[in-house]
């Protein structure tokens, strides 16, 4: 596995389980900032082919 895809999925687990954070204390704001981050980080391993 390249640097670049073990740098993507740490950074998608990192938003995921501060979107779970977010989520639990009910703050809706991190919520979406987090679900943003998420979807910008599936497109970009989307575009380099990373699983």
């Amino acid at each position: 596995m390249s640097e670049f895809q073990v740098e993507i999925q740490a950074r998608m687990e990192s938003a995921t389980i501060s979107l779970a954070e977010a989520r639990l204390e009910g703050d809706d704001y991190l919520t979406q900032i987090r679900l943003g981050e998420l979807e910008s980080l599936q497109r970009l391993a989307s575009e380099h082919a990373v699983p």
